[in-house]
């Protein structure tokens, strides 16, 4: 299964400081890395999108 691949973003997680420019790696329904820079271990199969600065937060739930 191809991953899916978020580069260049702001994260916060709610439990460290957020991260810039930093990318947050998807493989099938389960977010497997987080970190700061660009992904080291990247796959030429990967689904890679430049989000260009905006910030996320991965694993974010309904809270209402």
């Amino acid at each position: 299964m191809t991953r899916l691949v978020l580069t260049n973003a702001s994260v916060v997680d709610g439990d460290n400081p957020a991260l810039a420019s930093a990318h947050v790696v998807v493989d099938g329904d389960r977010i497997t890395a987080v970190g700061n820079g660009s992904v080291i271990d990247h796959l030429r199969d990967d689904r890679v999108i430049d989000l260009a600065g905006p910030t996320i937060m991965p694993g974010m739930v309904n809270c209402h």
